[in-house]
């Protein structure tokens, strides 16, 4: 694995997920460890840098912009947090990933939305994986 082709991604949850979402999560977060993938994770406004076993705390979204490539939304409904962190990454030429959500829930209005205005939809967690993996 050539690791300077290795995309770091931010995965961004609400805190007000929904059990699907939990699990996407969850089955994301521990497919990255597996593959020693470093990721950060914005959860309750905290961002963490997941990386070989250990966790780090970084304290603006500057510094994560400096580390990670992509920025993965498993679902949301409007956040201006993470509104924020969307465009930031978008202004910075970064891509926007989603997971496709129940189209009738609030809380997927908008990555829902982002993926009808053209992010990158994606369907499982080993496609982001391959996603991760083979972009230069």
């Amino acid at each position: 694995m050539n690791e300077k082709n290795i995309k770091i991604p931010i995965i961004i949850i609400p805190k007000e997920k929904t059990t699907q979402g939990s699990i996407i999560f969850e089955n994301i977060t521990n497919l990255l460890l597996k593959n020693n993938i470093p990721f950060v994770t914005y959860i309750d406004s905290n961002f963490q840098l997941h990386f070989q076993k250990s966790k780090y705390r970084l304290e603006s979204i500057e510094e994560v912009l400096k580390v990670s490539n992509v920025c993965v939304i498993i679902e949301s409904g409007y956040n201006k947090e993470i509104e924020s962190i969307v465009d930031l990454f978008l202004e910075n030429g970064k891509d926007i990933l989603c997971f496709p959500s129940n189209i009738l829930s609030k809380q997927a209005i908008f990555s829902n939305n982002l993926i009808r205005d053209g992010a990158i939809c994606i369907t499982s967690e080993y496609m982001l994986l391959e996603y991760l993996l083979n972009l230069e």
